[in-house]
Parts: structure tokens; sequence; C-alpha cells
């Protein structure tokens, strides 16, 4: 009997530390987050340059969230641009991140949005976002890579 109970204890510790992901939501996504890769297909990454990898998402324990979004002008400058929409509060069910904000349709008007991502942490400092299609399933790739700064 006690050998039974030890060998079914090793193998959950091993079943346990096999797991492909972590499960620790909804507070394991809170801190900052810096953008790693994108990809549009399983085989096709987009090229970053230094300023894509400026990006950032900052989640907070009060499920209040800002998005930093930067691109090069013209100029070839890296310059935040928020001024099209922004995040202002999020959420995280069964894996779901759910992200709400105001979308800047002219300086005039503003529509609320919302998008929905399915999320996983292969490990403690990254963050996998799967975009959905049109069917609302998730791509079988990763879409975005995050990496934890904070």
């Amino acid at each position: 009997m006690k050998k039974t109970f030890i060998l079914l204890a090793i193998i959950s510790l091993i079943k346990c530390s096999n797991s492909d992901e972590l499960h620790l939501y909804p507070d394991y996504i809170v801190g900052t987050w810096e953008l790693q890769s994108k990809f549009i297909s399983e085989e096709h990454s987009l090229l970053l340059n230094e300023c894509d990898r400026k990006n950032r998402y900052i989640f907070r324990d009060d499920k209040t969230i800002d998005f930093k979004e930067y691109r090069e002008n013209s100029n070839e400058n890296c310059v935040l641009i928020n001024e099209e929409y922004s995040y202002e509060k999020y959420k995280v069910e069964n894996d779901i991140l759910e992200m709400s904000g105001t979308l800047y349709v002219t300086p005039s008007q503003e529509d609320s949005f919302t998008r929905l991502n399915l999320i996983k942490f292969p490990n403690e400092n990254t963050l996998e976002i799967y975009y959905f299609d049109a069917n609302m399933k998730p791509h079988s790739f990763a879409s975005e890579i995050w990496k934890r700064i904070d």
C-alpha cells in the first residue's frame, strides 16, 4: 500500500513537471510584456525591427491594461502611436484573454471594441497569443509571442 502511494505521488509529480504550459491565470498575466515575434502562418514570421520590439502590454492587478504601440514614421524615427485605439480593461477566463477599449474612428467619433484571443504560457516569462479565425477557432500557431520584462 505504501509503495503504491509513493509510486502514484511520483507519477503525479512527473505529470505536473512535464506540463506543456502554465495555468496560473488570471493573475499570472500581470506585468509588462514586450513583443518578441509575430507570425502570419506556421511557417512565416514577420521580420520585426527594433521599433516593433518596443511594443508593450502592461497588465495590472486592477484588470486595467495599457498597450504601447510603436511604428517608424516617414523619417524612420520610432514613435509611439496610440491614436487609432486604446485598450482599457481585460479579463482572463478559460485561457481566453478578453481586452476591451476604445476605437477612435474620427476625432469626434469613438466606438467601443472587444478583442478575444487564446493565450498560453509555455514558461513563466513567455506569453503566446493565438488569434481566432472568422469561425472563432484559434489558429494552430502562436500569432504573437511576448516576453515578460517586469
